[in-house]
């Protein structure tokens, strides 16, 4: 079953996920920022409804864990493809994150400037945000978002890692030759089985924030991909839901791990469908990771500067609120996807491209055996 593509070879499908989860993430916070205005007026159950927007990361995770799986596919994931991997990773993912966490700083000392009371970032904290640690630190985020980046790297870490190791050990330079393995499926169950374990506080881990506590849900996303590629049977993420998360949901009830299933569901099920294809949940897609990283800092400030020299004791006053902050967010979105994360997409496949090629060729000399050909998504 293949995807649909648009002509630049982005799989729209899930570009249409990620339009989903990025707006209702916004939703979310949006509300945040307006929620004593909403309970003002007695509208208690909108921010309870657009609470449910949180529940757009348990998407991403699993979207994630698939497009990586994807991006992995059919590669000779040996240690160098994998420092290559990180490299390409961190030119597509860091210009975007560093020029919010950049606008989230200039935005702290304007609103200090302006007489709010806000602490001011520290060197150490800074430092600690480049590097994705700040979390395992004990610092807090400078962006109420940035605790699912941190997970995010270790994740690729992990997976990246390990298949380098599998291949090692077993000499072999395919995923589905790997997945023969019976060691291997066991490894990562049991692995799943511990994360599950931990998210449902079965286990406590002495070290907080770290991969473990999520890792399940995103390896439902790259197990799916597998499953869906012909791998694995199709049963194994139906069997991996109800043990899995059946862990996770007895131990600490949310409505997070569904949705996550449901998501893997469609993932595996679904190849196209008019709705994720349109054009606003294709263009929310394109720019859901820049609209993820910049709309706390600018919808948030956005609402404070209106709210502050405009009162209004409507019960719509709130909700315009919160609609004006979601546009704000929606442009400055658009800004950064263009003048940032879109030329950073475009260097990183260049970079990547050529040290993919030299580390594919280093294993051909060290392993006489054909290698792959490759197919990399460009959906990022």
């Amino acid at each position: 079953m293949m995807f649909a593509a648009a002509h630049s070879g982005r799989i729209t499908f899930l570009d249409g996920l990620r339009g989903i989860a990025a707006l209702a993430v916004v939703a979310h916070h949006m509300s945040m920022a307006v929620v004593e205005e909403l309970n003002r007026y007695g509208e208690h159950f909108l921010h309870e409804l657009f609470g449910y927007g949180a529940l757009g990361v348990d998407i991403f995770f699993i979207l994630s864990g698939f497009v990586i799986a994807m991006t992995l596919d059919r590669q000779s994931v040996t240690g160098r493809f994998a420092a290559c991997f990180m490299i390409r990773r961190s030119l597509r993912l860091d210009p975007p994150y560093l020029c919010s966490l950049a606008l989230v700083i200039a935005i702290t000392y304007a609103s200090i400037a302006i007489g709010a009371q806000l602490p001011t970032p520290t060197l150490p904290q800074l430092a600690a945000h480049v590097f994705y640690l700040q979390n395992i630190l004990g610092y807090k985020d400078l962006n109420p978002v940035n605790w699912t980046l941190c997970l995010e790297i270790q994740f690729y870490l992990v997976l990246v890692l390990s298949l380098a190791l599998l291949r090692k050990v077993f000499s072999d330079s395919g995923t589905a030759a790997l997945l023969q393995q019976r060691s291997v499926i066991i490894g990562f169950a049991a692995l799943a089985l511990v994360s599950a374990a931990v998210h449902g506080d079965y286990i406590e881990i002495p070290i907080p924030h770290l991969f473990i506590a999520q890792w399940y849900q995103f390896f439902l996303g790259a197990l799916t991909y597998w499953c869906r590629r012909g791998y694995l049977p199709h049963r194994w993420v139906l069997i991996y839901v109800v043990v899995v998360f059946g862990i996770s949901l007895s131990g600490k009830p949310n409505a997070g791990d569904p949705v996550a299933a449901l998501t893997a569901a469609m993932l595996l099920t679904m190849s196209t469908n008019r709705v994720l294809n349109s054009a606003p949940l294709q263009f929310l897609g394109r720019i859901s990771y820049s609209l993820y990283l910049i709309h706390v800092p600018i919808g948030w400030a956005g609402i404070a500067f209106i709210a502050r020299f405009v009162q209004n004791d409507s019960p719509w006053y709130a909700i315009s609120l919160g609609l004006m902050g979601v546009a704000m967010s929606l442009i400055a979105a658009w800004m950064l996807y263009f003048f940032v994360e879109a030329p950073s997409v475009a260097l990183s496949r260049r970079v990547g491209d050529k040290c993919s090629a030299r580390a594919s060729a280093a294993a051909a000399v060290a392993v006489p055996t054909p290698v792959a050909t490759k197919s990399e998504a460009s959906s990022g």
